[in-house]
């Protein structure tokens, strides 16, 4: 995760244009939209007050840094739940396999069979 914040944070010191250590809505709109996102005045705002944890404005450097830790965190948060959530899936899907497979045998006629995992 180092490298990305890396990333985000070469983007703050190019937003800060005049390298003032500190970035106006303006600027953050003008590099957002420079780096092809698509973003509403609206959303501007309101990502701008989040950030802004002093209320004073400006985002300093580290009211940015703090924002993307946060955010890369949560990012990385949700990619292993997803991934948790796939490989239980997975697991389930298995097991309710077998438990079919188990059946179909059974009700054939067969009795004590062990079917062979997969």
């Amino acid at each position: 995760g180092e490298e990305k914040l890396d990333i985000f944070i070469s983007i703050f010191d190019k937003i800060d244009s005049d390298g003032g250590g500190s970035i106006d809505m303006d600027e953050m709109y003008q590099a957002l939209s420079n780096a092809g996102i698509e973003i509403s005045d609206e959303g501007v705002r309101s990502l701008f007050a989040m950030i802004d944890e002093d209320g004073d404005g400006d985002v300093v450097r580290d009211e940015w840094k703090d924002t993307i830790e946060f955010y890369l965190e949560l990012k990385a948060e949700e990619s292993d739940m997803k991934n948790l959530a796939a490989v239980a899936a997975r697991k389930n899907n298995m097991d309710i396999q077998k438990e079919m497979k188990r059946k179909m045998l059974k009700d054939m006629g067969y009795t004590s069979v062990r079917v062979p995992a997969q």
